[in-house]
């Protein structure tokens, strides 16, 4: 009985120490993102947006090594996250512009203007010099907002659910308060962003390339992926993104200070530095936005993106194409994502300006490649 009672303790004991380790670590893990909130990305999506565009670079260069696209035409890039990738037609620009400029489209998908650097700084690195690139942004995305998960996990109702003996939802709560748990789909991006840096590491070390198929899911300049939303959005769906926006601190004024969007302004003014020292004209574009989530935006979200472009570029600073207010609600999919009718009207104003800005004097920058 005593042998009985000695195993039984010991395995409390190991019990309580093991759950006593995940709760330090757990701790120390909660404290960390306080103190360096940026050590782990927020990834609103994987690796699969900056691989899918890593590819359509590498098959583009090779279409120029073989020669495939004519030497007289301009190369124009779509650099953005899911409101570019949603608003831009390359087809549709293509027809607008007379066949003058190739579009290739690189918009992938995510929260921060940092993602859109990092998921194109492919093109940095290789051969491809398009002569116009359209950086499609929202104000929006200098904030780092707090992830839904930690907001969720912040507002644990642990005292409620105690009074009322609600047990099971306890126990979701608590689940919920796990660092693994809320931010596992970070880890789990951070992991696969390695794996993608080693094999672009290895690509690079070996001066190889990705195979190149020709077919219509590898052809670089297919059209960039849709979400598929529905056209007209039902009146829940757009209160329910308002009501995100908003937990997520984006109409706060406060989120705009200088202090707290310095690093996305950084990552921008990188990004427009490293792409003119290649060649490109630049044009920042301000994607249109649905009249409920444009009402709520405070002043100094617009004010913080002109000074910084200002302050890093002085009367160099890239042209900006206002789209914010160019798309009636009737043409949105929901608050930041235009429908087919709204696609029509920002590619119009964006053809436009695309023409402007076209060299009309020099080769393209491709040419002779």
């Amino acid at each position: 009985m005593r042998a009985v009672v000695l195993r039984g303790w010991a395995l409390a004991t190991s019990a309580l120490s093991l759950a006593l380790a995940v709760l330090l670590i757990n701790g120390a893990l909660w404290l960390s993102v306080r103190i360096e909130p940026d050590w782990l990305r927020y990834r609103m999506a994987g690796a699969g947006f900056e691989s899918d565009i890593t590819q359509r670079i590498e098959a583009a260069e090779h279409d120029y090594r073989q020669r495939v696209v004519p030497a007289d035409v301009h190369l124009c890039a779509l650099i953005g996250l899911s409101g570019m990738r949603e608003g831009g037609d390359l087809v549709q620009l293509t027809k607008l512009l007379g066949g003058r400029c190739r579009f290739i489209g690189l918009s992938g998908a995510g929260g921060q203007i940092d993602t859109l650097a990092e998921q194109t700084r492919r093109l940095l690195s290789g051969t491809l010099r398009p002569d116009v690139v359209v950086i499609g942004i929202a104000e929006t995305l200098l904030v780092r907002p707090a992830p839904p998960r930690e907001q969720a996990a912040a507002r644990w109702p642990l005292l409620q659910a105690l009074r009322q003996g609600d047990f099971w939802g306890l126990a979701s709560q608590a689940k919920a308060s796990l660092w693994f748990v809320v931010r596992r789909d970070d880890v789990k991006g951070a992991v696969e962003q390695v794996l993608l840096d080693w094999k672009q590491n290895l690509l690079t070390l070996m001066k190889g390339h990705a195979t190149v198929t020709r077919n219509p899911l590898t052809d670089p300049w297919r059209e960039m992926m849709r979400m598929g939303i529905p056209e007209t959005p039902l009146p829940v769906t757009l209160r329910r993104e308002v009501e995100s926006f908003e937990a997520s601190g984006l109409y706060a004024a406060a989120s705009y200070e200088t202090s707290r969007v310095r690093p996305q302004l950084e990552a921008l003014t990188t990004l427009i530095r490293n792409l003119r020292s290649r060649g490109a004209i630049v044009l920042v574009a301000l994607m249109p936005e649905h009249s409920l989530h444009r009402s709520r935006l405070p002043e100094q979200a617009h004010e913080a993106l002109m000074r910084g472009l200002r302050e890093a570029f002085d009367a160099a600073a890239p042209p900006v194409l206002d789209l914010r207010s160019s798309v009636p609600d009737e043409g949105m999919a929901d608050i930041v994502h235009v429908n087919g009718r709204g696609r029509d009207l920002i590619n119009a104003a964006l053809a436009m300006q695309i023409d402007r800005l076209l060299p009309r004097s020099s080769p393209p920058l491709m040419a002779g490649r």
